[in-house]
């Protein structure tokens, strides 16, 4: 007669539950240092709204500066720098997991050259109205960023294998290419776009209202 040997439970190895609680820790660290610099930044800036009005203004007993200042200005840009960080992450996380480099971002391999390269095309060549502009130009850059990615994906040698130094050497190609074709497309441009087009590819929150925090949700 053969005896079953059932184990209801499994094992759980101590460096495994180690980890998992360091993981927890530094996670909650995080969130809770994000929810105080949310708070800090509702409640500091050139405007006259100090952080003891905050929550009086929220509840909707403020006056017509100060609930000006915190739901047109300071919410939308805090909501426009979270999700940015936010989008900065992923793609960071997902690049050094396919590199296996702790420093590659989307600027080394050539997406971000990508991206600026069709808002360039896009707003020398194309007319975009004032409210359009916000939800057009950042799918333009998407595509731009998609049809580098895909370039790369079909000029990288597949057949051996993916090489993490191999790969970042055929993006640093497609960027250094890719930033030269952007210098083409502005030198012949007037001054107004090229100021446009360098300050929208360095990132700046100044003047964000809350149709650029649903351009970019998605």
């Amino acid at each position: 007669m053969k005896i079953c040997n059932f184990k209801p439970f499994r094992t759980v190895p101590l460096q495994a539950l180690g980890g998992y609680y360091s993981l927890m820790k530094i996670l909650t660290a995080g969130i809770l240092l994000l929810l105080l610099t949310v708070i800090i930044s509702t409640g500091t800036g050139a405007s006259s709204l100090s952080l003891g009005r905050v929550l009086p203004v929220l509840s909707g007993q403020g006056s017509f500066p100060e609930s000006f200042v915190l739901f047109s200005v300071r919410l939308p840009r805090i909501a426009v720098t979270l999700l940015a960080g936010a989008a900065l992450a992923v793609s960071g996380v997902i690049l050094q997991g396919l590199t296996r480099n702790d420093l590659a971002d989307p600027g080394i391999v050539g997406i971000n050259s990508g991206a600026g390269v069709a808002v360039a095309v896009f707003f020398l060549f194309f007319p975009v109205s004032a409210g359009s502009f916000v939800y057009r130009l950042p799918i333009a850059a998407f595509f731009g960023a998609l049809v580098t990615a895909a370039l790369i994906f079909f000029a990288y040698e597949k057949h051996q294998g993916l090489h993490p130094t191999r790969f970042v050497l055929v993006g640093v190609g497609f960027s250094l290419a890719l930033s030269g074709l952007m210098v083409v497309l502005i030198s012949g441009a007037d001054r107004v776009r090229v100021e446009f087009i360098a300050k929208w590819l360095a990132g700046n929150i100044w003047g964000t209202d809350w149709p650029f925090v649903l351009a970019l949700l998605p």
